[in-house]
């Protein structure tokens, strides 16, 4: 046990070092699954534990998975354009690049075991990139706002990786409860924003862009409960995750709201799996993400004409982007065509969390897509291992907004069109050994 264990410990170390730098956006910027089960089935796994990653959706999930460890990659590609001015073949088209964002391609690893102490409690870890958003244009703020070509670039970097070591317990048979701390770690960084960098728009003006990455940590703890009936044919689960409470990115004081504050939102979701036959179950989760609660993802932005005099950049009521709570349904179906291969489908839909007219901050990390749809299957060529594939399609989303609501403050007359849109691939790989 020891020796497994510090192995598993070491993974979890360099699942995280690799993690880290990375950055994404699908559900506004959580993931729709962690692990390559869990993604395929659009994330539907409240009430159906696939592998050691259930505790990122539902820690007592972790008392109905089997000893385990696993580890994977996936690699995701975001493509993102920006168009202000009326330049709207930026958003509808695809022959001007000057709008697009360069990063396009992140490799995310991550990991997770699970161990049954004995007929009644579990524990558990895993290591997952949660989101982020990361963006690189060829024009700094300014420049994208007026049109003129500059050769600094803009753009920001966010990355978030938690770490949730968990313990579940059989109340029955048939019925878990579990908890996970959850350890957070994130990093940011901006640049191009010198537009921004004074007195008249930020509180703390040399600490808006251009400053390097800054790291934050944090801690927060999930729970869930997960109950099975009818022979294992029917199964009900929930879970709750409170907000992550983050240390401030001091370098960016003079950007965030509160001073540097961007704390993970709490976040709750229920779940129904449903076996009408034995080799195929049908899951359905709804889940409630609180970016409201968050200020510098919810305050809104400029562009509506309010005065920066009174939304100063890093000041507690200073603008941000506009985000909303967000609910997103989630609809997976596996197959288990026999002992050595499962087939999975998923479905995963939540309106985008901003407003049309909150578009302008937006254009730093466009997170707006909305439709995801995945397969996955999995192949195990002996009974202690397993491949798992998924892939994930996210259609092209395209929100615009236009005059009056979207009259810039830096130009006048001009700005009188903001367009952004976004869509997305995503194809991983998983290896799991059983013990």
């Amino acid at each position: 046990m020891f020796s497994r264990t510090r192995i598993v410990l070491c993974s979890a170390v360099v699942a995280g070092l690799l993690a880290a730098p990375q950055a994404y956006a699908t559900n506004g910027y959580f993931v729709p699954g962690y692990g390559m089960k869990n993604l395929a089935l659009g994330g539907a796994v409240t009430a159906d534990p696939q592998d050691a990653y259930a505790t990122t959706a539902n820690p007592a999930g972790e008392a109905f998975v089997p000893d385990q460890v696993t580890i994977g990659a996936w690699l995701f590609s975001p493509h993102r354009q920006a168009a202000m001015n009326g330049s709207s073949g930026l958003v509808t088209t695809n022959a001007n690049t000057e709008g697009r964002s360069g990063a396009t391609l992140f490799l995310i690893p991550e990991m997770a075991f699970s161990y049954q102490v004995n007929n009644r409690v579990g524990i558990g870890m895993a290591v997952v990139a949660n989101g982020g958003m990361s963006t690189r244009y060829n024009y700094d703020f300014f420049n994208l706002i007026t049109g003129r070509p500059t050769n600094q670039a803009l753009g920001v970097n966010l990355a978030q990786l938690l770490i949730l070591p968990t313990i579940s317990y059989k109340v029955t048979p048939t019925v878990a409860i579990g908890v996970a701390p959850i350890f957070g770690v994130q990093s940011f960084r901006a640049y191009g924003m010198g537009s921004f960098a004074s007195s008249t728009f930020s509180s703390a003006p040399k600490h808006v862009t251009n400053q390097g990455s800054a790291w934050a940590y944090g801690v927060g703890v999930r729970t869930g409960i997960l109950a099975r009936f009818l022979d294992n044919r029917l199964a009900v689960g929930a879970s709750w995750a409170s907000k992550v409470y983050m240390t401030k990115f001091d370098k960016y004081r003079g950007l965030f709201a509160g001073g540097g504050g961007f704390d993970v939102p709490s976040n709750f979701s229920a779940g129904i799996a449903i076996t009408p036959i034995k080799p195929v179950t049908v899951s359905f989760d709804v889940q409630r993400i609180l970016y409201g609660q968050i200020p510098s993802i919810a305050n809104p932005g400029p562009g509506l004409g309010q005065p920066f005099t009174n939304h100063m950049l890093g000041s507690p009521n200073g603008f941000g982007f506009g985000w909303q709570d967000m609910t997103v349904y989630k609809l997976g179906v596996t197959y288990r065509y026999s002992d050595h291969w499962t087939f999975r489908a998923g479905y995963n839909y939540g309106k985008s969390p901003i407003p049309d007219n909150q578009l302008l901050f937006n254009l730093l990390a466009p997170g707006l897509v909305e439709r995801h749809y995945s397969i996955g299957a999995s192949y195990s060529p002996s009974p202690t291992t397993q491949w798992t594939v998924a892939y994930m399609y996210v259609p092209r989303k395209t929100e615009i907004c236009t005059a009056p609501g979207c009259t810039t403050f830096f130009t006048g007359t001009k700005g009188q069109f903001i367009g952004a849109q976004m869509w997305q691939y995503t194809l991983g790989l998983d290896f799991a050994y059983k013990f």
